[in-house]
């Protein structure tokens, strides 16, 4: 599945940091994703563990929105949903093959909207 190199490169021009850090993101989501209910073989947590990944890379992420202007400091939880929600859109776009990615990202700012807004008020 090819994505699109002109949304791509837009975003590289457009939004630098905030390009990088949705790269990060959606790893993030696609680990969360995939180690749900895991455990190691000394009985740690997969899950816990890819969920604190996604913690960080989701801070980083309202970092870099930021820096590039996407979001002002001052902008409520719920707005901050919608662009991250908005980004990873427009990202999905230009990347395709991140299926398992989008879809736990669908569910968590989505479905489970509240719950992020809670996460992203937490941070600040």
């Amino acid at each position: 599945m090819a994505g699109n190199k002109m949304l791509e490169e837009r975003m590289r021009l457009v939004t630098p940091h905030t390009y990088n850090a949705l790269t990060q993101l959606v790893m993030a989501l696609a680990g969360a994703a995939k180690n749900l209910g895991k455990k190691t073989w000394f009985g740690r947590d997969k899950g816990v563990i890819a969920y604190e990944k996604l913690i960080d890379k989701l801070r980083h992420t309202v970092t870099a929105m930021t820096l590039d202007g996407v979001v002002k400091p001052a902008t409520p939880a719920p707005e901050l949903v919608d662009k991250i929600v908005e980004g990873l859109e427009f990202f999905s776009q230009a990347h395709p093959n991140w299926q398992d990615a989008y879809q736990f990202a669908s569910y968590f700012f989505i479905e489970e909207r509240d719950n992020a807004i809670a996460i992203l008020d937490r941070m600040r």
